[in-house]
């Protein structure tokens, strides 16, 4: 591409001075400049893709296989893992521990009594004491594993929260998971994003703004909707002669569209 302004235009200007004729030639000034574009095409991706792994084990036994390929618009449950076996323990755990409370505030009340008695020696007194603060430690220790009955449970329940499409579900119904299996692929919308692999000159002048950003589907500008998010401090390792540069959209409605990318460098 060619970009040029003309300064004066070529003319010989005659000049009569006494009988001598004078010719004076006056230069045209011409400035050309070069303008290179360089244009790169992308697809329009998902902000984030987010494996979702089992945080227990057990076995998987309520899939909502319908949501799979579909878009989250609130919270919502899409796999169960069998919580058979920590609910009852959670069921036994709770009625031992309130059984343990009533023992321990009675046997708190008889050593006080205990303290207050001259029958009893001190050695007595002190066996007591340890008694109650082992039964205390039992209580805390309890109250502990209730807690982690809990969380455990609530792990085995796999939701997946607004704005969060489901690509793909990776197990199914009976199958036993391990600490670690992945269980769901999901895509992040809250943005869209695109990537390029530029040269240190081109990201000069991306951030200058000489550039353009045209959809292919309506070929119309939509260097509006996008922000540069990062720009990567080193060359890539599968496209070494670039740097990676992500742009942002906060839509959600353009994936897998494509876009061109046009950077003009002046030299």
């Amino acid at each position: 591409m060619k970009k040029t302004i003309k300064v004066t235009k070529m003319k010989k200007i005659k000049k009569k001075s006494g009988f001598l004729l004078k010719t004076i030639l006056v230069s045209t000034v011409v400035l050309t400049t070069q303008i290179h574009a360089k244009e790169f095409i992308t697809e329009i991706e998902p902000y984030k893709t987010h494996y979702i792994h089992s945080d227990t084990m057990g076995k998987v036994n309520y899939i909502n296989e319908e949501l799979e390929k579909t878009l989250i618009n609130k919270p919502t449950k899409i796999i169960q893992i069998d919580k058979k076996t920590e609910e009852i323990e959670l069921t036994n755990i709770t009625k031992k521990l309130k059984n343990q409370i009533v023992i321990y505030k009675n046997l708190d009340n008889v050593i006080e009594g205990i303290k207050k008695s001259t029958l009893k020696s001190k050695n007595e007194k002190l066996t007591q004491e340890n008694n109650l603060l082992n039964m205390k430690n039992g209580i805390i220790d309890m109250v502990t594993k209730k807690d982690l009955l809990k969380d455990k449970i609530e792990r085995k329940k796999i939701e997946i929260s607004k704005n969060m499409y489901i690509n793909q579900i990776l197990v199914n119904k009976g199958e036993y998971v391990k600490t670690g299996t992945k269980l769901l692929e999901v895509l992040d919308l809250r943005k869209t994003k695109i990537n390029f692999y530029l040269t240190k000159e081109e990201i000069k002048s991306l951030k200058r703004g000489n550039y353009k950003l045209i959809g292919m589907s309506n070929k119309k500008s939509v260097k509006k909707e996008w922000t540069i998010e990062r720009i990567g401090m080193k060359k890539d390792r599968n496209y070494i002669s670039g740097f990676k540069v992500e742009m942002v959209n906060d839509s959600k409605d353009n994936i897998s569209n494509f876009i061109k990318l046009i950077i003009s460098r002046e030299k």
